[in-house]
């Protein structure tokens, strides 16, 4: 059976939550299928910290005379990421060839069995790592993820220019820390001037809506075979004094609801 779907989460703007995104999808989807996360960021891994699995190594197995990654299993997510392999005090100074090299061998040399999902964790940028997934790994979908900032748009737009290029097709986009959480009152401290983000990307805008006759939730479409809903919205939670801690397991999921219609 193989990888029956390959999902790559992305952004050209670094910082506005894709690898957070791509972990809590993930554990999502691990309720009911299936699922794997491949961390290709190979410069900045983050899927092994998120997960708390830093100490965690990939046993290294040899299959039909060829050395195999076996991924870590963590919360039913089959995961490998360049953090596992790399010491944690040590960067990874490669020029593009070895970065690509890198990429497809985490891909190809990992033993992923039967997964129904595998979420792809892309870098930043427009560069060498995407040209290697788009041609060698392939995607079936891309989710865009930005914030309201201004930077974070437009750096969203050159990735949804690269992505029409490379002929892959995109879900839409995540409005990602759009607002704060008061843990106190749940008030709002909106982080940006509102954007529309629909009319300046040209993109579906997720989790639009509060779900309400007049403003429904905002429907998303990704291949498979069964009707998921969740709550997605993901914001940080902090205090008036600016304290605020974002972990995985801390996150607050809004009231706004999303669902995803696979088809």
């Amino acid at each position: 059976m193989g990888i029956k779907q390959i999902i790559a989460v992305a952004s050209a703007k670094g910082g506005v939550g894709k690898s957070t995104i791509c972990a809590n999808l993930a554990s999502y989807f691990a309720k009911d299928f299936r699922v794997g996360i491949l961390d290709a960021d190979i410069y900045g891994p983050n899927q092994h910290i998120l997960f708390d699995v830093l100490d965690s190594k990939p046993e290294v197995k040899t299959i039909d005379g060829q050395k195999s990654f076996m991924p870590i299993k963590v919360n039913n997510i089959f995961l490998n990421s360049m953090g596992f392999i790399l010491d944690k005090d040590k960067a990874a100074m490669w020029r593009g060839p070895m970065l690509s090299g890198a990429i497809k061998q985490l891909k190809d040399l990992t033993q992923w069995g039967d997964l129904d999902y595998l979420f792809i964790d892309m870098p930043p940028g427009t560069g060498d790592a995407y040209l290697t997934v788009a041609s060698e790994i392939k995607p079936n979908q891309v989710l865009l993820v930005t914030s309201q900032s201004k930077l974070a748009v437009q750096d969203t737009l050159k990735s949804k220019a690269m992505f029409e290029k490379l002929k892959i097709s995109m879900i839409g986009v995540i409005d990602n820390m759009s607002h704060s959480i008061y843990p106190d009152s749940d008030e709002q401290i909106f982080e940006f001037p509102s954007i529309n983000l629909e009319n300046e990307i040209g993109l579906k805008v997720f989790y639009t809506g509060d779900g309400s006759p007049t403003d429904p939730y905002t429907p998303i479409s990704i291949p498979g075979g069964s009707r998921i809903e969740f709550d997605f919205e993901m914001n940080r939670t902090g205090t008036k004094d600016g304290d605020g801690r974002c972990e995985l397991r801390n996150y607050k999921l809004q009231k706004r609801r999303a669902f995803i219609q696979e088809r």
